[in-house]
């Protein structure tokens, strides 16, 4: 199956920010975009592979440097009107932009005005989501060899970059949470998003916190609502978090009673019943010391985010 828009979903483990970062985020789009853990790794390497794909720096030299650009020096910082020479010869063109809490409104013309847009480069102050990374397609003339794309406005604008092929991944997750919130806040974090493929990893919170049965009800229910909306689904498993300092939480389960790994074989019981593709991470891991990959009992360290970055597209076949 081609893949063009994917979406990654779950609990922290989805975004991953620990070792990257020491603000505590609790969603996904709180976390600086140039993050280079597994999932923000995944998004920069399907965009920056589209086809035709040219960063946004190599068209232009910024007019100042932004830190939280997500490809750094290899995108356009501007604040001015100005016009960006294309030289692909295509009918579509897709941009890959990013937002600032310092952005502004700006008008981007296709070929001297074949196709344009009012497009709100301003993103929301109070969270990292300022910086969220977005893609607009545009028409183009066919017949011509190089186009012609024009910003017009002042403010802050970020070009990423420039293809002939619109792909995305948007990454929803939820630190901290279980299986259920995920049923009860589907649209919010799934069902509003357009995506051919899933990237689910979710149990490391239930397993303290939702007995077995109610985990696999709940994941049954979860499954077959994401499904409708594609049969390419990959659902990862959390990570071995077994530990000897694994924290006594209050008015919680003896987790002793809970094996971890009966939540992760629900799991794998789960993806064969649906035909789902199935990442089981403690088999990824299982012949490295957790001093090499885990930052602590939960979370993947740089080692461990960057073998599973690896894994995840040798699945995806790209």
């Amino acid at each position: 199956m081609k893949i063009n828009n994917v979406l990654v979903t779950g609990d922290s483990l989805s975004y991953n920010r620990y070792s990257y970062e020491d603000v505590f985020c609790t969603n996904s789009y709180d976390s600086p975009v140039n993050m280079k853990s597994w999932s923000f790794k995944l998004r920069d390497y399907i965009i920056s592979s589209t086809k035709n794909f040219t960063y946004g720096a190599d068209l232009k030299i910024s007019e100042f440097d932004l830190k939280d650009s997500i490809f750094e020096r290899s995108s356009y910082n501007g604040k001015n009107s100005c016009t960006f020479l294309y030289p692909y010869k295509t009918d579509t063109i897709t941009l890959y932009l990013q937002k600032h809490f310092y952005g502004n409104m700006y008008s981007i013309d296709i070929d001297d005005g074949f196709d344009s847009k009012i497009v709100n480069f301003k993103g929301d102050q109070n969270y990292y989501r300022s910086r969220e990374v977005f893609s607009l397609t545009f028409k183009a003339k066919e017949n011509l060899d190089c186009h012609t794309i024009k910003f017009t406005g002042s403010g802050v604008f970020t070009l990423l970059g420039v293809s002939c092929e619109n792909k995305s991944v948007i990454i929803s997750g939820k630190g901290s949470q279980k299986v259920d919130f995920f049923l009860d806040n589907y649209d919010d974090y799934i069902g509003k998003y357009d995506f051919d493929t899933a990237l689910v990893i979710l149990g490391a919170n239930d397993k303290n916190r939702t007995p077995l049965k109610e985990f696999e009800k709940n994941y049954v229910e979860f499954l077959d609502r994401i499904t409708k909306k594609t049969k390419n689904v990959i659902l990862l498993t959390p990570s071995n978090i077994e530990s000897k300092e694994t924290l006594i939480e209050t008015n919680l389960f003896d987790s002793r009673e809970n094996d971890f790994y009966k939540y992760v074989e629900i799991i794998k019981k789960l993806s064969e019943k649906y035909g789902l593709k199935y990442l089981d991470t403690c088999d990824l891991f299982k012949n490295l010391s957790p001093e090499v990959w885990r930052f602590d009992n939960v979370h993947f360290n740089r080692i461990g985010n960057d073998l599973l970055y690896k894994k995840v597209k040798q699945i995806l076949e790209i």
